[in-house]
């Protein structure tokens, strides 16, 4: 039989409320009101055992003292299991609240977290994108050369001659002296970087040569590399003034170490020294070579100084070949034999003989002529040529024809018979991808202007590959390159579009 605990005393000492059941002797039960019993409050098993509740009416607190229950409400936890408006006691746990979260929400607090950070670096990686920038920009300007005036003399601030005519010793000066042809050096490649010994040059007493000598507005010197070692080129020619270059085709060096250049947009030749001076227009009494309505395309220079010039009359007439002198008076003149395609590309050289290169279509030849015009041989189409550009001559009397269209360079002696040919189409070594400007040395090595891969391809006289030099380039230029040219000291000129590069060695 289960006995019930005794109430408490001060429990005892209260009347027994309504409906209370009491305590009776065995088998006896009843209420104080004198009800009968109720049946779920008393049970009698069959073993005599007794089961009796001795519960009645809840009491109330006030009864049992208990302490008030508080007027407010405990506050409802937020969704992020937080309790709204509380702090954290001292006593609660470091990561009861981190415990509280469900993994979802760890995982998207982590996301946003790691979210905010990329962004952060982004952003700074932007801002220093465009402060590099704009402190690249600033440089760029505050260092360029600064512009000089139309007409105004070419100041040098290399110093004074100080050991006498035959050897420079250039000292710092701050005195800056005025450059005269006398002053045109060359570098010779035997002796590398070593200071450049002076060279005696022809200084012209009549026109604006000596006095009047201007320099182009951007004449750019830097380092570049040149074999197994570097040399330092300039470029000019890109500026606006007297001395721009606009649509340069042919490019040659005279003896007295002049730049030549045929500039075909502009209808003129120029005259340049080896550093970048630009000296005058040739021939200065008879601008535009003294043949209205034709264009100069090609220059070439014999043994003897003498000047031959490419001019194209087309539409309005038929092509023709000028000589001048060194001093710019007219020696010869005559038009080309009509037997060719009207219209056709031509390219020039001049050795014993005048060789003509014409191209029109996928077919093209060469022709030679006398120094009077008369035609000696014509090689045709049909020995495999497709697109002849330009052409140079050797000591030996071997003639080198540029192939545009089949990227080979042909090569024929001196009565038109073929001999060999050499490159072929390909972007490194021998190969050649576009070429353009021809040239031989007196090493008998020929040199060719490989264009689009942007280089000078240099040979043996057989065709056999040297090596060669790469030609710098502005950004966004491709293909520009049209001709080439050695200098009597051992200077590399290539001629772009609108620019010269001038190697001091090569």
């Amino acid at each position: 039989m289960l006995r019930l605990a005794p109430l408490p005393r001060h429990l005892e000492e209260q009347p027994p409320p309504t409906g209370t059941m009491l305590s009776l002797p065995r088998g006896e039960t009843t209420t104080i009101d004198g009800d009968p019993p109720d049946p779920t409050v008393a049970h009698i098993y069959e073993n005599d055992d007794e089961f009796r509740q001795g519960l009645g009416a809840p009491l109330s607190r006030d009864v049992l003292g208990a302490p008030p229950v508080p007027s407010s409400p405990r506050p409802a936890r937020g969704d992020d299991g937080s309790a709204g408006g509380q702090t954290d006691s001292e006593n609660q746990p470091p990561d009861a609240a981190e415990e509280g979260r469900s993994i979802w929400e760890r995982l998207r607090h982590c996301c946003q977290l790691q979210g905010q950070r990329i962004g952060f670096i982004i952003l700074i990686i932007i801002i220093a994108s465009i402060m590099v920038t704009l402190m690249v920009h600033v440089i760029l300007v505050h260092t360029g050369s600064p512009p000089l005036h139309h007409g105004s003399p070419v100041t040098s601030n290399r110093g004074t001659d100080t050991t006498g005519p035959t050897a420079h010793a250039w000292q710092s000066s701050a005195e800056p002296r005025t450059v005269t042809l006398a002053d045109v050096t060359m570098v010779d490649p035997a002796r590398g970087s070593s200071p450049p010994a002076a060279v005696p040059a022809k200084v012209e007493t009549e026109g604006p040569t000596q006095a009047t000598m201007t320099m182009p507005l951007s004449v750019d010197t830097k380092e570049v590399p040149v074999g197994i070692s570097s040399a330092r080129v300039i470029t000019f020619g890109n500026a606006s003034g007297p001395g721009n270059l606009r649509g340069v085709c042919a490019v040659t060096v005279s003896p007295d170490n002049k730049i030549w250049v045929a500039d075909a947009y502009q209808s003129r030749l120029q005259v340049y020294s080896m550093e970048g001076a630009f000296l005058h227009q040739f021939p200065q009494a008879a601008p535009g070579l003294g043949c209205p309505g034709k264009t100069p395309v090609d220059v070439s220079i014999d043994r003897d100084g003498h000047i031959w010039i490419l001019i194209n009359g087309y539409p309005t007439s038929v092509d023709s070949v000028v000589q001048f002198d060194r001093e710019g008076d007219l020696k010869a003149r005559f038009d080309l034999p009509n037997t060719v395609p009207w219209g056709a590309s031509r390219g020039m050289a001049v050795g014993s003989h005048v060789f003509v290169t014409w191209s029109i279509g996928p077919s093209g030849g060469v022709q030679a002529l006398q120094p009077d015009g008369k035609a000696m041989w014509d090689v045709s189409p049909r020995q495999g040529m497709k697109t002849p550009r330009n052409i140079a001559v050797s000591g030996e009397g071997y003639v080198y024809v540029s192939d545009y269209g089949r990227h080979y360079v042909y090569v024929y002696n001196t009565t038109g018979q073929y001999v060999t040919k050499f490159g072929g189409p390909g972007h490194g070594g021998d190969r050649l991808d576009r070429p353009k400007g021809i040239c031989t040395d007196s090493s008998g090595h020929v040199l060719v202007v490989d264009t689009c891969n942007e280089r000078v391809v240099m040979y043996s006289g057989r065709g056999a590959y040297v090596r060669d030099i790469a030609i710098p380039r502005r950004p966004a230029e491709y293909c520009t390159a049209v001709g080439v040219a050695v200098g009597p000291g051992g200077q590399l000129v290539v001629a772009s579009r609108d620019t010269i590069v001038v190697f001091p060695r090569y």
